[in-house]
């Protein structure tokens, strides 16, 4: 029990140092870096739960059964922080090309082309 503590913090902290380094190198001020933050944890959590549940024969499918509805609704989550600002982001390129759409026609207009 104890190796795997110790195995498990030292996964956790390299993890989050890592992810941490990573995420701000690539991901400055993006909704993408919650969604890597919400991914590593669920990683992290995954790991740890399937690893007791392969290490402990005792591992009571009452803990383990949680924990997995815990991944399932961070995945859920996360797909509901995403959803939001992509949406946000097509009908932003939606507008701009409409109003892009609006110009070359009234340019065409102007140059006597009625096609």
């Amino acid at each position: 029990m104890e190796k795997f503590i110790i195995a498990k913090s030292i996964m956790i902290i390299v993890v989050a140092i890592v992810a941490t380094i990573l995420m701000r190198l690539f991901f400055k001020n993006s909704f993408f870096r919650k969604m890597g933050v919400l991914w590593v944890l669920t990683i992290i959590l995954d790991s740890i739960n399937t690893e007791a549940r392969l290490t402990f024969e005792d591992y009571p499918q009452s803990l383990a059964m949680p924990i997995g509805m815990g991944i399932i609704g961070t995945i859920i989550l996360s797909s509901r922080i995403v959803t939001v600002p992509l949406k946000n982001m097509v009908n932003t390129t939606v507008k701009m090309s409409e109003s892009m759409n609006h110009n070359i026609k009234e340019i065409n207009i102007l140059l006597g082309n009625f096609n």
